[in-house]
């Protein structure tokens, strides 16, 4: 049976495989990328609204402190810039955990690709030898019963 060409395309198979095994685990370093980076966007989220707490607590004292409240306000621009980061940050992590994604999605077409070609092939190279048995038996058969041969 002849597989030279299913040998190299079962070749191009495990290659391909690999691809979408780097791609796979490039999809899970971002899908971990993405849930740290929703990680400290909720704790941005909590050291914000703390603040903000904190500040409805000055503003709601009988005697207002102003120094404190200007502390209260520099620390509350501190967190929603902070907070504003994360947020950005995590955005830019779910764009890129959507392209990893994209990409191992095509891997493995590449991979279905590959395999369907190199399953064709060894179904054909099958088929030929099927054909190059059946065809040595018939000769053989006219060879035994003393009919000329076809070939």
């Amino acid at each position: 049976m002849k597989t030279d060409g299913a040998a190299a395309v079962s070749s191009l198979v495990r290659w391909r495989a690999f691809r979408e095994a780097l791609a796979a685990r490039d999809r899970d370093a971002a899908a971990a990328a993405v849930r740290a980076a929703e990680t400290r966007r909720d704790a941005a989220e909590d050291a914000a609204a703390a603040i903000a707490r904190r500040r409805e607590t000055v503003l709601s004292a009988p005697h207002l402190d102003l120094s404190l409240l200007q502390a209260v306000a520099t620390f509350e621009t501190r967190a929603f810039d902070d907070l504003t980061a994360c947020s950005e940050a995590l955005a830019e992590r779910v764009r890129t955990h959507a392209d990893a994604r994209d990409a191992q999605r095509r891997a493995r077409a590449d991979v279905r690709v590959a395999e369907s070609r190199r399953d064709r092939l060894l179904a054909e190279a099958a088929d030929g030898e099927e054909k190059r048995l059946f065809d040595r038996m018939a000769s053989l058969m006219s060879a035994a019963n003393g009919a000329p041969s076809d070939d």
